[in-house]
């Protein structure tokens, strides 16, 4: 064997991760549709832009979005510039952010970790122990369902998350650096803009109150006085606040606006409020599989570190412990709550619960409990492929299933592979259940994927965008028209009634406007008639609307005044 492979474990870690997670996180992304509210406002808006030309002013469905910052939209339309507009393309950005952040946190544990003194006997084991810790939190934070769910999502949050889990770790860095060097202040200010510039007001709070809070706890608050450097000043204004000033300076009016209704949806009112107390109540369905271990690694921790003062804790220990307070304490206090939002707790939590894996060695109980779970996930993985195959076994439905989706057939072999390098090549650097674990959620979650991915109202948006523009008989036996009128009807810009559907702009070659129903019949009275997509019946006086063509939710109606000719009455 050659003695690179026993020099740099670290580079084979690294290699493990990418594979592994890079594989599970790619598969399916083109199979999946674009039907999520969230998702399709990102990845329409990227494409509106690409379609203007204007990256300034985000658009969705023609109309001006300024409700989040803009940096998702940019990074989605960079990528379809690279790939072409496509639903791979616009969740790639996110794919690449949770990568990144899993990567960010191996690298940085395996600088900075250790165990406490006395839980190992020789140099040997405590180096095996101390990639062990590193690569544990990093997989623990992406084989999560949350993390497996909105990492391959066109969302913000897997961005965000990267942005604020670097500013973070630089924020640690300037904590506790023995010589004050100028680049994690100016990497805190850097990735904490960027934060600011993916999502709002928690990309600059989080890390700053995370970096404040432990230079407090460390006794060392004038390290925060690097923070105030000119240079990190200039840095954050320029990154969080170059955009903003701009819109201040063109349309004052628009970002007084903006800023209310931010403040207004996270902390007074909000479209998704919910009890302080939500995100404690679901954490436990977020983070599944490894959250089960949470009770258990909150009491060792109490244990070795407060109770019996066996060992003092260690420093990113106790850096991540501080991080998962304050990013639940600030979630806790803000009014509008969703899912999403807790994959900030994603990266403390994942370093928490690797250190407390890393002990796996010295608890047998610990070793068998990560074996039931791997029973568990199997017997799941079995059910999800049995639903998404059926049970009875078809070879030609399972060929076209994954047909598109090549990633998830070279997983298990992928999996193989990795298992076949930490056993042999490696120094074991991770445990037989930790890694089985890892392998068995990924898949699961990706099965569970394609089956969802199969379910005929997730395309609805784009089957009916695809029947109008390749012409599916828009003459249908409710529609008696001349050739001519059928013509103009087909060349009529298309409508959606408020508040719309991305999706429906998505799938097609322009943009679906949005109209509202006080402003269709003085629209009406100009055009004649209008074509408009909807999910009910436009019901309004004086107006008749007759359906042309229904598919799933959508349908295609034809507007037009009452009292005008109708070649179509009955």
């Amino acid at each position: 064997m050659p003695n690179t492979l026993k020099l740099a474990p670290h580079y084979w870690a690294w290699l493990l991760l990418s594979l592994l997670l890079g594989t599970s996180l790619l598969s399916g992304l083109q199979a999946r549709p674009l039907y999520k509210v969230q998702e399709v406002r990102v990845a329409e808006t990227a494409r509106e832009m690409l379609l203007s030309g204007d990256y300034a002013i985000p658009r969705l469905n023609g109309e001006l979005r300024l409700q989040k910052p803009p940096l998702p939209y940019w990074l989605s339309a960079a990528s379809y510039q690279l790939f072409g507009v496509s639903a791979w393309a616009a969740r790639l950005p996110s794919v690449l952010a949770s990568l990144l952040t899993a990567l960010l946190l191996f690298e940085w544990l395996r600088r900075n970790a250790a165990l406490p003194s006395g839980t190992v006997n020789d140099a040997k084991t405590q180096a095996r122990s101390h990639y062990a810790a590193a690569i544990n939190s990093a997989l623990v934070l992406a084989t999560s369902f949350l993390a497996l769910r909105y990492g391959r999502s066109a969302e913000a949050d897997a961005g965000l998350m990267l942005w604020i889990s670097a500013a973070c770790l630089c924020g640690y860095q300037v904590v506790t650096q023995n010589q004050v060097k100028p680049w994690p202040a100016l990497g805190l200010a850097l990735f904490s803009g960027l934060a600011f510039l993916s999502k709002g007001p928690a990309g600059l709070a989080i890390p700053l109150l995370v970096t404040a809070g432990f230079a407090v706890l460390e006794h060392k608050p004038r390290r925060l006085a690097a923070l105030l450097n000119w240079r990190c000043l200039l840095l954050l204004l320029l990154v969080a606040g170059a955009w903003y000033g701009w819109l201040w300076l063109t349309m004052p009016d628009l970002l007084q606006s903006y800023v209310g209704k931010q403040v207004d949806e996270t902390f007074i009112s909000g479209n998704h409020a919910q009890p302080a107390w939500w995100y404690l109540a679901h954490i436990w369905e977020f983070f599944m599989p490894w959250i089960l271990l949470l009770p258990a690694a909150l009491y060792s921790l109490y244990q070795d570190y407060f109770a019996q003062r066996k060992a003092s804790i260690p420093l990113p220990l106790k850096f991540a412990t501080l991080w998962l307070l304050v990013v639940l304490v600030l979630l806790s206090l803000t009014v509008n709550k969703q899912t999403q939002y807790a994959l900030l707790l994603a990266p403390p939590l994942a370093i928490v619960l690797g250190y407390f894996v890393a002990t796996l060695n010295k608890r047998r109980w610990l070793r068998w409990s990560l074996y039931l779970a791997v029973l568990g996930l199997g017997i799941a993985l079995i059910v999800a492929l049995g639903k998404t195959l059926g049970w009875s076994f078809n070879s030609a439905h399972a060929q076209s299933i994954f047909s598109n989706n090549l990633w998830l057939v070279l997983m298990p072999g992928i999996m193989v592979l990795l298992a076949v390098l930490n056993w042999r090549v490696v120094i074991h650097p991770l445990a037989t259940p930790v890694l089985l674990i890892s392998m068995l959620t990924c898949l699961l979650y990706n099965v569970s994927e394609l089956q969802r991915s199969q379910q005929t109202d997730k395309w609805d948006a784009r089957n009916m965008m695809l029947s109008i523009m390749q012409g599916h008989d828009l003459q249908t036996q409710n529609l008696q028209t001349q050739n001519s009128q059928t013509q103009h009807l087909q060349s009529q810009a298309l409508l959606q009634l408020a508040p719309g559907d991305g999706a429906l702009s998505f799938y097609s070659p322009g943009i679906v406007a949005v109209i509202k129903p006080e402003a269709i019949a003085p629209k009406l009275a100009h055009d004649g008639h209008l074509l408009i997509i909807g999910t009910q019946q436009p019901t309004l006086p004086g107006i008749t609307a007759l359906p042309l063509r229904q598919v799933g939710e959508f349908t295609l109606w034809q507007l037009s005044l009452a009292h005008a000719p109708s070649s179509s009455s009955k």
